[in-house]
C-alpha cells in the first residue's frame, strides 16, 4: 500500500504514505515516521534504467561503475564498490540486486545473506584507523 516517500529535513526522518498502515483503515491515506529506510524492492538491473539520484550523481563523479552484464561492478568477494578507475571502495560495498552482474543468482534470502556475511567479515577485518 506504499503511495510515496520523502525525506523531512526538519524532523531528520522519512515519511511513508501509505493507503494502508499496520492497524490503519484500508483507503485511508496515513503517514508513518522512521528514521531509516532501506530500499529492498529491487531492480531490472539496467543503471541508465533506474531512476535514482544517488546512483546518478555517483556514477557522474565516477565513485561506481557498471558492470557489463548489469548492476554495478563490486568485488566478488567483499562486494566493495568498483570506481571508474577500477579500484575498490574502501568504504562502500553493494549487495542484492544492483550486483547482479558480478554475483548473477542476486534474489534469494541465502545469496544475499551470504553476502552481507562477507560484507561484514570485510569491514570487521580493516581497522577502525582506516575505514
Amino acid at each position: 500500500g506504499l503511495i510515496s516517500s520523502e525525506f523531512d529535513e526538519g524532523r531528520r526522518q522519512f515519511g511513508l504514505v501509505a493507503g494502508r498502515m499496520e492497524g490503519g483503515t484500508p483507503g485511508v491515506p496515513s503517514t508513518k515516521w522512521v528514521d531509516f529506510l532501506i530500499d529492498a524492492t529491487g531492480t531490472e538491473g539496467r543503471l541508465d534504467h533506474i531512476r535514482s539520484e544517488l546512483l546518478d550523481n555517483m556514477m557522474t563523479r565516477g565513485q561506481m561503475s557498471p558492470h557489463p552484464l548489469g548492476g554495478v561492478d563490486v568485488d566478488f568477494a567483499t562486494s566493495r564498490l568498483r570506481n571508474r578507475q577500477g579500484s575498490l571502495s574502501p568504504r562502500l560495498h553493494f549487495v542484492g540486486q544492483l550486483t547482479k552482474g558480478v554475483h548473477f543468482y542476486t534474489n534469494s534470502y541465502e545469496m544475499n545473506r551470504n553476502n552481507v556475511h562477507a560484507v561484514m567479515d570485510d569491514i570487521f577485518s580493516v581497522p577502525a584507523t582506516e575505514r
